[in-house]
This record gives structure tokens, C-alpha cells and sequence, in this order.
């Protein structure tokens, strides 16, 4: 299995979200979940240097998506949110509900060890404490 890093399951969920949120036919539940991702993500990048050019790049919609998601990736590489295991279990989240039928027969391998408190794994459950 080859190994797929965060940024690139944040930025693909993005783009998928983003489309599948798109069609009259996506579910609220899709649609919700990627208002939620970017919520979360514009959250995060606050008060970054690159906050202006992420912003720029989510409401970028006239350009490929090959190109959006390269810019989008420029954008998010400086600002450290590939180390956010909330972010990243967000947009997992998100990708299952816009393919559930490909996340079930796909897993990734994100290299969370510096990260506190990530549960990786299918259903569990875990409960942090931090102090």
C-alpha cells in the first residue's frame, strides 16, 4: 500500500467536497461535512502569513482542479496544518461520505506519530485527557 501524506487527504477531500457538494444531489450530510472542513481549515490558517492566499485559493472556483489543488497545496504547505490530526480525521470524514464504497476499499497510511491524542483505526473509540 503506498503511502498517501496528510496534505494530500486535506486537499483531496477539499476537492471532491467541494465538487460532490457542488450537484443538487449531494447529501446534507456531504454538504455539511465540507462546510465543516473548511471551516475548520479556515480557522486554523487564522492569523498565518499565508491566511490571505488560502483564503484566496478556497474561493478560487474559475480554475482547473488540478491547478486549485496545486495552489491550494502552495498555500498550506508553510502554515503546518498537515500535522492536525482534527483536520485530518475531518477531511477522512468528508471523503468517506462523498465515496463511501472507494473508502472502504481504500485506507491510508498518514504518519501521525508526533501527534497527541489520534486514534487511527476503524471502530473504535478513545477518550484524551490532557494536561
Amino acid at each position: 500500500m503506498a503511502a498517501v501524506d496528510a496534505m494530500s487527504v486535506i486537499v483531496g477531500a477539499l476537492a471532491a467536497g467541494g465538487v460532490a457538494g457542488a450537484k443538487d444531489v449531494a447529501s446534507a450530510a456531504v454538504k455539511d461535512a465540507y462546510a465543516g472542513l473548511r471551516g475548520l481549515l479556515v480557522h486554523r490558517v487564522s492569523g498565518t502569513p499565508q491566511e490571505a492566499e488560502v483564503l484566496n485559493v478556497l474561493d478560487t472556483n474559475q480554475v482547473e482542479p488540478a491547478v486549485w489543488e496545486s495552489q491550494l497545496r502552495q498555500a498550506l504547505t508553510a502554515t503546518g496544518v498537515d500535522d492536525d490530526a482534527e483536520l485530518l480525521a475531518t477531511a477522512q470524514r468528508l471523503l468517506t461520505l462523498v465515496d463511501p464504497a472507494s473508502a472502504r476499499s481504500r485506507k491510508f497510511h498518514v504518519d501521525a506519530s508526533q501527534a497527541k491524542g489520534v486514534y487511527i483505526g476503524d471502530g473504535g473509540t478513545q477518550s484524551n485527557t490532557f494536561s
